[in-house]
């Protein structure tokens, strides 16, 4: 035996009753939907009025492109239309996904709203590409050293395009139209991070 006496007994140590996580307020599909809409809409805002310049003010050197598209009255005015169709869009689009991250009841409107008016703007702009800008343009690259493989690449780049939007605007109409995002948005709760 020891001289020493034992240590004084401990009371038992008081552990909390640890939290189970809960799940996301905002579903995921919202946040990740948002967070892209507010790069697109940010970059629509900020960079489609800079695409418009080229079409009022003279560089100087000559683009058979956009001489083409200025001297026809309706590819013209269909290029400026829906340049500025593309602006208002993209504040629906901005304003929609920032509403969104806070499951504003607004927000979701705004966004199924975005997506039917740009798949209505896409099906009308596909079809005046192919009977107006594009016999345009042909002829324009025709004037244009090397054009060959510069018409190839912007065919390419225009159809990876076109598949993104379509993958992005579909993402919009089928999430935001689930029931666990429409009840997300019907009852928000007080703070959402």
């Amino acid at each position: 035996m020891s001289q020493y006496p034992p240590p004084p007994v401990q009371p038992p140590i008081d552990y909390a009753v640890p939290t189970l996580p809960t799940p996301p307020r905002r579903p995921t599909s919202v946040t990740v939907l948002s967070i892209i809409g507010i790069i697109l809409g940010a970059m629509g805002v900020i960079c489609t009025p800079l695409g418009l310049i080229q079409y009022f003010v003279d560089f100087g050197q000559p683009n058979p492109v956009i001489d083409a598209i200025k001297e026809n009255k309706l590819a013209f005015a269909w290029t400026i239309g829906s340049n500025i169709l593309t602006i208002l869009l993209s504040v629906v689009l901005l304003a929609g996904s920032i509403g969104s991250l806070k499951l504003a009841g607004w927000a979701r409107s705004a966004m199924l709203a975005y997506a039917a008016m740009s798949l209505l703007m896409m099906a009308i702009g596909t079809v005046i590409h192919i009977v107006i800008l594009k016999p345009l343009m042909d002829e324009a690259y025709k004037q244009i050293p090397g054009a060959a493989g510069m018409a190839s690449f912007i065919m390419i780049f225009t159809i990876t395009i076109v598949v993104l939007s379509l993958t992005f605007l579909g993402s919009i109409l089928y999430f935001y139209n689930t029931a666990r995002v429409k009840d997300a948005f019907a009852n928000p709760p007080q703070s959402v991070i």
